[in-house]
């Protein structure tokens, strides 16, 4: 008999989850919002369910793949009433902090159902390829089944201990991961505008064990080219930012670093380009007309930097 489990939301993240444990054998049940993201799964075997406690009961296992905390209240706990979700085992795939991430917990607890959470460090065609990693919260209880489920989504998944502790990890992880785009899109808007080889760059960054940085050789192709297939995208960066400034703020440490990356990624959301994947923030650095009269992008020696970080 397959082992089961729901994915609701089906996003590009949501999508490639479900697309990869169908194909790893699970029977999967999808539930999203927007109908025409549901054809593909179902084309490969899924199963749909008409709303999200439908699917929370098809399986024993769910996971929750919404962009926030008022995503998930939405689809899910508004559609809660007085369904019976006992001994459902639930996975939160979302950006929440951490108040929300307990209070999201609390809310199951009080519907039967356990809740974990997991930070994913990777993009859906990792996901796809089994080659992403996750940091893991929850009931401890649940951990063994949960981790044979993640296996098969990528190389390694560490526990953290109870519900909260992986948004933590998370914020940690996200005080690096704001500054990785901009650490590649600076110079390469550099390189491009001086007529340089935008190849000579991507080989600095993929070959010299000084100033590596995963995945820029992806990024600076799609640089080069113009175009932006996302993987991870402009508007979902966004969505998650002010929860990083907000926790940066909750450390007690200086958040100004952050609020100009903000500004660099709303200026390219600005643009049209909230779909497209983070690397279209180069757009913003390479063409930078009209920045004078959208945003506080100054002039000078230092004009390349937000006002938040100038000199």
């Amino acid at each position: 008999m397959k082992e089961t489990i729901s994915v609701i939301g089906t996003g590009n993240m949501g999508a490639a989850i479900s697309e990869r444990l169908i194909r790893c054998g699970y029977d999967v049940t999808i539930f999203n919002r927007t109908a025409e993201r549901l054809q593909s799964l179902v084309a490969i075997g899924a199963k749909v369910a008409g709303t999200a406690v439908e699917a929370i009961n098809a399986s024993e296992f769910a996971m929750i793949v919404l962009l926030d905390e008022k995503a998930i209240r939405e689809a899910v706990v508004n559609g809660l009433g007085d369904a019976d979700i006992s001994a459902k085992r639930l996975m939160s795939v979302s950006y929440t902090s951490l108040n929300e991430i307990i209070s999201l917990e609390k809310t199951f607890n009080r519907s039967g159902a356990r809740l974990s959470e997991v930070s994913i460090m990777g993009y859906p065609d990792q996901i796809l390829a089994a080659e992403a990693r996750f940091v893991l919260a929850g009931p401890r209880q649940d951990f063994d089944s949960w981790l044979g489920i993640f296996m098969q989504l990528g190389q390694r998944v560490d526990y953290v201990g109870e519900c909260g502790n992986a948004t933590k990890a998370e914020m940690a992880n996200w005080l690096s991961y704001a500054l990785q785009m901009i650490s590649i899109a600076y110079p390469a808007a550099v390189y491009k505008r001086e007529g340089l080889p935008l190849s000579v760059l991507s080989g600095i960054f993929t070959d010299n064990p000084n100033k590596r940085i995963p995945g820029a050789d992806v990024a600076i192709s799609s640089m080069g080219d113009r175009e932006y297939k996302p993987r991870f995208t402009v508007g979902a960066f966004l969505a998650s930012i002010d929860i990083v400034i907000d926790y940066t703020r909750s450390q007690g440490m200086p958040a100004s670093l952050y609020e100009g990356v903000r500004e660099v990624y709303q200026l390219a959301a600005d643009r049209g380009l909230g779909n497209s994947d983070v690397s279209a923030i180069f757009e913003v650095l390479y063409d930078t007309s009209g920045l004078h009269s959208q945003s506080s992008l100054g002039s000078g020696p230092n004009n390349w930097l937000p006002k938040s970080v100038q000199g």
